[in-house]
Parts: structure tokens; C-alpha cells; sequence
């Protein structure tokens, strides 16, 4: 590929920072975006890849699925094409292969890019190129995909083809099916650890103890096309998927109940107690005799009112029965407010009483009525 010098900024807002492939159709940058203050991947494309990639922009923006890498911006610089692109920070695929992952995580991986195929596909886009050099998995261990339909990398395609004698993949106009078959070969690089596909045919060698049969299965009727059950769309890929994962994921062991006399001790049971204090013997010279008090009989309490006929000395009838009447008691001090009261209230009396006598007798013959 051939560009031009590129500036320090691309339309004064995206700065460039580092290379990090220059490939035939793009020379890809690290850069930082000096108005939002975020990392960025900028791809310079070069003149005869520009309709290229805007088919290839047009088909991303339909997606909108959090597992595509965002596209953020795209705009002509200098003759060519730059696109502004999200920013991942985490695992390669080789990193992926490194790690070692198990059976269980390697379904999980494969049910995420099935997932965001299946929704792809739905719209009707073809991803094309889903390779290693696609597959990314972020810091927060989300797997993210790049480069939905641009054109397919045809020396990996021809290498993966020897993978479980799959026969010849030339990829011109990939469809659906050969996503699947690229998904499969991802598969079977991780499980069985091979960050590229092999210059040679490959099988299981060396990986049957490694890859339980679930997964071997679910990876051999995405790749060979001429298995008795393959797989021929994604909404299949994430049923099965789905399948070995619960497969895989072992059983969560019963919880034993175990009665409460046999649980372990805790560490209050198991702290030293304190002795208990012994009251001091006394001598036997000095030593007094309490006399036993006697049980003094029990009688019962006087009530008012209906009482029950038991007998007279059982003291839970006397417990049980009807609660007595209670007998008002007057105090002098009650008697004496109550004498005072009334002698208000007739003083009262006699004064409204007169009051009434002058209005009608004594002020009508001031005025000679």
C-alpha cells in the first residue's frame, strides 16, 4: 500500500500516535481523540480500497451489536479514507490461545461470536472474514469483532481448510455458511491451541483427551460441511452451543444436611470457660441453722360479683375465674371536692336567679313600667 505523509491530526481533532499494521488495504494508527480525550484506532485507507470500505462502513453502521467494534467516524483525508473506530484494550486471539482456556470457556467464546452472528445474519450481513487477526477480547472479557465485510484474507481461508479435511475454501463471495465454518475453526485453534490454522491437515491428534466429545462434536458440524448433522445457520450454532456449555459445566454439589449435634464447634464453644465462682465453706462451728419456713396455706381472695362453683381451695379457679367487680373506694379528699363542687354549682344557681329577677321586676320600674 502506498499513502501519503500523514499529519500530526486528522481534521484537527484526531491525533495520530503509532503505527500498528500496514496492511493492503489500510495502514492502521493508535490515536487519541482531542476533544473527547479517548483512545482511538484510526484506519488510513488507501485510494483503490475507498468503496471498498464505505460498503464495508455501510454494512457496520446496520448492525448496532455491542460485540462489533464501534465504528465512530469516517471522513476523506488527503485523497483517502479515515475511519475512526473504537478502541480495544485487551487480549489478542494468541493471547486467548496462551491462557490455556478450558472446554467450557471455549463454548462460552464460541456461543458469543454466535450470538453476534445471529444477528447479523438476521439483517442479512455477511461478516466474510472472521479470522484470528478479527477476534478480540476486551478488559471487561467481552469478545469484540472487527472488520464485518471487507475482503476475505485468502491465505488463511486456504490454511484452515486443512483443518478436520475440510476440503478447499476459496472464499470470492462468502455467505452465511462460511461464517459458520470460520466460527468452527476458531474453535478448534483454541481448544486445541494453535494460534494460526496449520500448513498441514490437522485432526484431533494429540487433543482427544483434551477436547471433550461435546465440544469435538459441536466443532466438526460447524466446519465439515458433509457431516451427517452439520450445522447451517447461527440460531442452530447457538442452540448446540448452548448445549455443551451446560455439558461442560459441572453440577453444583449438594449441600449434606447435617443435624445440629454434629456440626463443628465454633470458636465460642471452644474458648477456655472461666471457672465458675465457688461460695466459701464456712467453718462448721460457725456455721448457723436456717430454719425451713412452712407453706403458708392459701386463701383465697375476696370477690364481688358471680364466682365460679369449684372448690373453694383450688388456686387455679381462684386464677382462672371471672375478674371480681371492682368496689369504689372515696377518700375524704374526694368527699370534701365534691362538697366544694356542689356548693359552686349552687351558688351558681342562686346567682342567675336574681340576675333573672332584676332584668324582669326591679329595671322595668326604673323606667316606670
Amino acid at each position: 500500500m502506498t499513502t501519503t505523509q500523514s499529519p500530526a491530526l486528522i481534521a484537527g481533532r484526531y491525533a495520530l500516535d503509532l503505527v500498528l499494521a500496514d496492511g493492503q488495504g489500510c495502514q492502521v494508527w493508535r490515536g487519541t481523540d482531542t476533544t473527547l480525550a479517548r483512545p482511538i484506532v484510526i484506519k488510513v485507507v488507501a485510494v483503490d480500497q475507498i468503496l471498498t470500505y464505505r460498503a464495508a462502513l455501510a454494512e457496520t453502521a446496520r448492525l448496532g451489536h455491542p460485540a462489533f467494534v464501534t465504528i465512530y467516524d469516517s471522513l476523506d483525508h488527503e485523497d483517502q479514507l479515515a475511519i475512526i473506530q473504537e478502541a480495544i484494550d485487551g487480549d489478542s486471539f494468541a493471547d486467548l490461545v496462551a491462557d490455556n482456556l478450558a472446554p467450557v470457556v471455549v463454548a462460552r467464546i464460541g456461543y458469543e461470536i454466535a450470538l453476534a452472528l445471529a444477528h447479523a445474519h438476521r439483517l442479512g450481513v455477511v461478516h466474510g472474514d472472521l479470522t484470528t487477526a478479527t477476534v478480540l477480547r476486551d478488559q471487561w472479557g467481552a469478545i469484540r469483532i472487527n472488520d464485518v465485510a471487507l475482503p476475505p484474507d485468502s491465505a488463511y481461508f486456504a490454511a484452515a481448510a486443512n483443518i478436520l479435511a475440510g476440503g478447499d475454501w476459496t472464499v470470492f463471495a462468502p455467505d452465511f455458511r462460511d461464517d459458520l465454518r470460520a466460527l468452527g475453526v476458531l474453535l478448534w485453534l483454541l481448544a486445541t491451541r494453535h494460534a494460526e490454522p496449520p500448513a498441514e491437515p490437522a485432526g484431533w491428534e494429540g487433543a482427544a483427551d483434551v477436547v471433550p466429545p461435546p465440544l469435538r462434536e459441536c466443532i466438526e458440524r460447524l466446519i465439515s460441511a458433509t457431516h451427517p448433522a452439520v450445522i447451517t445457520n447461527a440460531e442452530e450454532a447457538l442452540s448446540t452451543l448452548r448445549q455443551v456449555i451446560r455439558q461442560l459445566t459441572p453440577a453444583p454439589s449438594p449441600i449434606a444436611k447435617i443435624p445440629p449435634w454434629e456440626l463443628p464447634r465454633s470458636t465460642l464453644d471452644l474458648a477456655p470457660s472461666r471457672p465458675k465462682r465457688q461460695p466459701p465453706v464456712r467453718p462448721v462451728e460457725q456455721a448457723t441453722h436456717t430454719p425451713v419456713e412452712e407453706p403458708r396455706p392459701f386463701i383465697p381472695p375476696v370477690s364481688v360479683g358471680p364466682v365460679s362453683h369449684r372448690a373453694s381451695n383450688d388456686e387455679s379457679t381462684w386464677a382462672n375465674s371471672r375478674i371480681a367487680r371492682h368496689v369504689p373506694h372515696t377518700s375524704a379528699s374526694d368527699r370534701s371536692r365534691r362538697a366544694l363542687d356542689l356548693f359552686l354549682w349552687t351558688m351558681i344557681l342562686i346567682g342567675l336567679y336574681l340576675f333573672w329577677l332584676a332584668v324582669g321586676y326591679v329595671v322595668p320600674g326604673w323606667f316606670g313600667h
